[in-house]
């Protein structure tokens, strides 16, 4: 059984709440997450020649499910079917504290869209939704995790699941990003082992682009002639001049 403790570090605001929208760490997003990106691991594992009923039954042994129809037990010598099995992996954050943004800080530089008549904030324009416009930038509720905030994340899973976990962790943490519009570059994060964890190491798979589309699920990182389909800006002094580059570029 491998025991493992990262340090978990938002780069950036998360707009990362529970059942009421209220900001809250909570374990549920992490799993998600990890579980998509051991879906991209596992493809490459198996050279993008994936079974998706087998993998899937692998997941939900994993994972946990509620859907096999083929998972059995075995009970005084007997195997027994059963239609749902809890998480062979164990998850525990050190704390399931509220998020700490109470108010949306007030700088939020304009961009100018050419649909748009009058500009927008940065911020506003990637997290419309969380964010809301009332005379000036504004959370919609206590709906953010600051940036800076971190938690301990503790895992545990056995030898024979390590190496895929291992390498779906690298991946999340390199490309992983957690809450509401994340995809705009909201809820990035860092992972640094703790104590005798190891440090994260493995590689990207890739692909070339034009082969992805015979699967219909996301199963790897695509590459063309000029190499993998990853970018990068240049480095920020903070999340805010970050937004605003991140927004001028989505723009266009």
């Amino acid at each position: 059984m491998r025991q493992l403790e990262y340090t978990l570090r938002f780069l950036t605001p998360a707009f990362l709440g529970n059942a009421t929208q209220d900001a809250q760490w909570r374990t549920p997003p992490i799993k998600h997450l990890l579980r998509e990106w051991w879906r991209v691991a596992y493809a490459a594992e198996h050279k993008f020649l994936v079974d998706v009923a087998e993998m899937r039954h692998e997941e939900g042994m994993l994972f946990g499910h509620a859907w096999l129809d083929d998972d059995t037990f075995e009970r005084n010598g007997k195997t027994i079917k059963t239609a749902a099995r809890k998480s062979a992996l164990r998850m525990r954050l050190s704390s399931w504290a509220d998020g700490k943004l109470k108010a949306w800080p007030a700088s939020d530089t304009a961009v100018t869209h050419p649909e748009v008549q009058r500009p927008v904030g940065a911020q506003l324009y990637l997290g419309y939704g969380p964010l809301k416009f009332a005379k000036g930038t504004a959370l919609k509720s206590n709906a953010a995790i600051q940036s800076g905030e971190s938690a301990t994340l503790s895992l545990a899973v056995s030898d024979d699941h390590w190496p895929r976990i291992e390498h779906a962790l690298f991946l999340m943490s390199r490309y992983g990003t957690l809450g509401g519009r994340s995809r705009n570059g909201w809820g990035s994060f860092s992972l640094a082992p703790l104590g005798n964890t190891p440090t994260l190491a493995g590689a990207a798979p890739l692909r070339n682009w034009r082969e992805c589309f015979d699967h219909d699920w996301p199963h790897v990182i695509g590459q063309d002639d000029g190499g993998p389909l990853i970018w990068q800006t240049a480095p920020h002094d903070d999340w805010v001049s970050l937004m605003k580059t991140l927004a001028i570029i989505k723009i266009g």
